[in-house]
């Protein structure tokens, strides 16, 4: 991409030359514009491009390092860029691969780079996923939590794969391995999941489509349930270690897309919300896909300002190149609505110090 040097934008030429075009949600177009001969108090711009700008964060995305996404961090980082995105945050399912390689292409592109995770742990029978943000990702008790997270994925899938032959699938653990490395291009060391076997499987014509197989892994955890009952899919997290390993490492702690849990109900994500508060929670995910969809979306802006908690957004991307209502930077969040999120972590890390 080309820049040029512009002079300060009140003076009208540069209106005139840059042709601005505010197409709403704080974004505008750029069209062709011509070089101003000076270069004093001189200000970047694009040239010739034509295409929408957004100065926004996402700080909830996924990549290959989480089981049930794709595209490589660096891939990531370069839609984010190309969509204006100046903040950023991946965060894996209990996975760290995508951090130190994030921030490197993040750092390349002019992006400020936040490390990222999201875990789950279990609040009164529902399992919460919890967004992790900014803490220090060579922590070591960061990573012995986030690897003791990441076993059960596979730990899971070994309790399902003695059943599948019930259900038409008799391909071994052994043979579907063979596709981690194309399914999880640039990861290190991929592991077996029902994420990994859904697209595996449905690819070989084991089953019709991904809907067929979660009916059957539905049905297979009834029976593990049944037999060993339902301690043996009990997440070995907890909130309280949680919120105390991430803010102990500097980060905050945020409830991710409130509405996921409780789709529609006002009273019961409001309620949420603040139990989570309650227990030590920074704040929650405010922009997200889920929460814009509902009805009641003001209502969880004017909570979150009532408690003047942490909030933060992101669009749940879990591949970079694909577009829609989950597409990366969907929800464009306004830099501004990390404000607080940054000044809390600014005062962990100075606690830190």
């Amino acid at each position: 991409m080309q820049f040029v040097l512009l002079r300060p934008w009140g003076i009208d030429t540069h209106k005139q030359c840059l042709g601005i075009s505010p197409v709403g949600h704080g974004k505008f177009i750029l069209n062709v514009c011509i070089v101003v001969p000076s270069l004093c108090n001189a200000t970047l711009a694009w040239v010739g491009y034509k295409g929408t700008i957004s100065m926004s964060v996402e700080l909830h995305c996924h990549t290959v390092f989480s089981v049930d996404a794709y595209g490589t961090p660096e891939d990531l980082v370069d839609v984010a860029a190309d969509r204006g995105v100046t903040t950023l945050s991946i965060t894996e399912h209990d996975h760290l691969g995508s951090c130190q390689r994030a921030q490197s292409r993040a750092t390349q592109c002019g992006i400020e780079y936040l490390p990222g995770i999201e875990l789950g742990a279990l609040l009164d029978g529902v399992e919460l996923h919890l967004l992790g943000i900014g803490f220090d990702p060579d922590n070591s008790q960061i990573k012995s939590m986030v690897a003791e997270s990441f076993s059960k994925n596979e730990r899971y899938f070994d309790l399902y794969m003695p059943y599948l032959p019930e259900f038409g699938c008799h391909f071994t653990k052994e043979q579907m391995a063979v596709g981690l490395a194309e399914r999880y291009p640039t990861h290190s060391a991929p592991v077996i999941s029902q994420w990994f076997a859904r697209d595996f499987l449905v690819d070989q014509g084991v089953y019709p489509d991904r809907a067929a197989f979660k009916a059957v892994i539905k049905q297979i955890e009834q029976q593990i349930i049944n037999e060993q009952g339902p301690q043996v899919f009990k997440s070995t997290l907890t909130l309280e270690k949680i919120l105390k390993t991430i803010q102990g490492a500097g980060g905050v702690v945020l409830l991710a897309h409130v509405a996921y849990y409780y789709p529609t109900d006002q009273t019961k994500q409001i309620e949420l919300i603040r139990k989570g508060l309650d227990m030590g929670l920074d704040g929650f995910e405010l922009y997200h896909p889920l929460n814009v969809a509902e009805s009641h979306f003001d209502v969880l802006i004017g909570e979150a300002k009532q408690i003047g908690c942490v909030i933060s957004g992101g669009s749940d991307c879990h591949n970079a190149r694909i577009e829609g209502s989950s597409a990366l930077n969907a929800c464009n969040v306004p830099e501004e609505t990390i404000a607080n999120l940054k000044s809390v972590l600014a005062e962990r890390q100075l606690a830190r110090m």
